[in-house]
């Protein structure tokens, strides 16, 4: 992309500076804009220790997802942090009640359909 020098009047300063491409994967040019946004879901994040997981449906319960939906995804949310509260209450892996923050997804990135459970899972040091 080139670039370009600027220097002031009286000579101190003479540094090179870069032309910009504007992209967003551009190290250069994005660098603002991705601190910020960095920035900004920091603010977001638990203020504790904590580890995700993912839980997801096979695919062959898809045809019952379809035509049941909120039972389906109550037995789902259900399934899923009992089972985490079982296992993370052994002391073999936490021996704690963690806390537990889960939010469900339906589709997939290629926007297929994809059942699945994201959980946040609070633990101690």
């Amino acid at each position: 992309m080139g670039g370009h020098w600027r220097s002031c009047p009286q000579g101190h300063v003479h540094t090179p500076h870069y032309n910009s491409c504007h992209h967003r994967s551009c190290p250069l040019c994005a660098a603002l804009a991705r601190e910020r946004w960095l920035d900004a879901w920091k603010e977001r994040l638990l203020d504790c220790p904590h580890s995700h997981s993912t839980l997801t449906t096979p695919q062959d319960l898809i045809p019952l997802w379809r035509y049941n939906k909120k039972p389906f995804a109550d037995l789902l949310f259900h399934a899923g942090t009992d089972t985490l509260r079982e296992l993370l209450a052994d002391a073999e892996y936490l021996g704690a009640a963690p806390g537990l923050l889960a939010g469900l997804h339906t589709w997939g990135q290629q926007e297929q359909i994809h059942i699945h459970l994201h959980v946040l899972i609070t633990w101690a040091d």
